[in-house]
């Protein structure tokens, strides 16, 4: 049986220009497509046809597109046809542009920011205010603190495990010092939903 890809090759190939590294390489006849599935457009040419990944094809209207990434089909156990998949070069360059944009978010302690599948929480920042705020109050429990916060940090690291009444021996301290159990209970509450 004929790769049917051939019967459509001979009949509507165009002529493009292969470019790497800024250097034309190769003269190419192809074919614009797209995918039934996905609908991501590409340019169907013969298998073993040299085209790669970050390749530019340059058709014979000037229009530079992009080759994002290359897949070769198989038709009756043979290679049938090499999809180069583009972008046009306006896309190409609204993707390079969407890809450097930086946030600038403050404050955003215990936040996932990013991939949401891969994450690190950070507390140190949360418990580095609440050692400012204690350095910083007029309070004569500054040690008994220092140490409540020392539990805290080793608590969000994972050093020590959080255990029923593990703060219970400083219950004088934090009562005398009643503004630093929002700041417990804060860091607490991030650590404790990042174990759920």
């Amino acid at each position: 049986m004929t790769n049917p890809f051939l019967l459509i090759f001979k009949q509507a190939n165009q002529p493009y220009k292969l470019e790497r590294n800024g250097v034309t390489i190769a003269d190419l006849k192809g074919v614009e497509n797209r995918t039934s599935d996905t609908h991501k457009n590409y340019v169907g040419f013969l298998p073993k046809t040299d085209i790669k990944p970050n390749d530019w094809l340059i058709n014979q209207f000037n229009e530079r597109f992009y080759v994002q990434d290359t897949k070769t089909t198989v038709f009756m156990k043979e290679p049938c046809e090499l999809q180069a998949f583009i972008l046009t070069e306006v896309e190409y360059k609204n993707k390079q542009n969407s890809s450097n944009v930086t946030y600038q978010i403050n404050n955003a302690y215990g936040s996932v920011i990013g991939n949401q599948s891969n994450f690190t929480l950070n507390y140190s920042s949360s418990i580095n205010e609440l050692r400012d705020t204690i350095n910083k109050s007029d309070s004569q429990d500054k040690e008994e603190l220092n140490k409540i916060v020392n539990l805290l940090e080793m608590i969000t690291n994972n050093e020590v495990p959080a255990s029923k009444g593990i703060l219970s021996k400083f219950t004088e301290t934090i009562q005398k010092n009643s503004w630093i159990t929002s700041h417990i209970a804060a860091i607490i509450l991030k650590w404790l939903t990042s174990q759920i």
